[in-house]
């Protein structure tokens, strides 16, 4: 830009009070975003992630699938531990 400025703001609140962000408006239009100051949800929702269960069910249901991803995963990484521990003590 050929100019800008720089206004403090002071926030007499203490954070625990507060219930959004301050937003900007970078296009000039005067009209900051209210999605950016968390008002209001984005437009488009966000990729969903894979792991994600719908609200609906159970504790169980929709925490079951990450938990046993993890513990396959420690239990993979233990075998393959173990197998270059015995090749190992095999060559020794």
């Amino acid at each position: 830009p050929q100019s800008s400025w720089l206004t403090k703001i002071g926030i007499n609140s203490s954070v625990r009070d507060l219930k959004y962000d301050l937003a900007v408006d970078a296009e000039g239009d005067a009209r900051p975003s209210a999605i950016a100051a968390g008002l209001e949800p984005p437009k488009s929702a966000a990729v969903p992630s894979l792991l994600s269960q719908p609200a609906d069910e159970g504790w169980l249901e929709s925490t079951f699938l990450p938990y046993a991803i993890i513990a396959a995963a420690l239990v993979f990484a233990g075998l393959a531990v173990l197998k270059v521990q015995l090749a190992s003590r095999a060559r020794s």
